[in-house]
């Protein structure tokens, strides 16, 4: 397993234990995958989001909202800081993803 992978998992249950959520499966389950087309295929860059030339990506297993979470942050689409707000009172990252609140996010 790679060490950012491992970062990531780390990440995942440190943000769904701070949230009292129990979707890290479902999460753990995409990681590899995510990280894989986040890192190696799709061209998209976070300080482009409006450009029409990226590629987008639309996660439809919703309960894995923290895989994606994960790689988004690590690929810059908010701060580390960001990610732990996950599912809290002000934070902007919730169970499911919202386009309108989490950078990165098309759907």
């Amino acid at each position: 397993m790679s060490t950012i992978i491992k970062k990531l998992k780390r990440q995942i249950v440190q943000a769904s234990h701070s949230a009292r959520e129990v979707h890290a499966p479902s999460a753990f389950s995409i990681l590899d995958l995510l990280w894989v087309l986040y890192d190696q295929l799709i061209r998209v860059d976070p300080k482009l989001l409006n450009n029409q030339g990226q590629d987008r990506f639309i996660l439809g297993k919703g309960h894995a909202s923290l895989a994606l979470y994960a790689v988004l942050a690590e690929k810059g689409f908010f701060s580390d800081k960001d990610f732990l707000t996950f599912c809290k009172y002000n934070g902007k990252l919730w169970a499911h993803p919202d386009c309108n609140k989490v950078p990165g996010v098309e759907a």
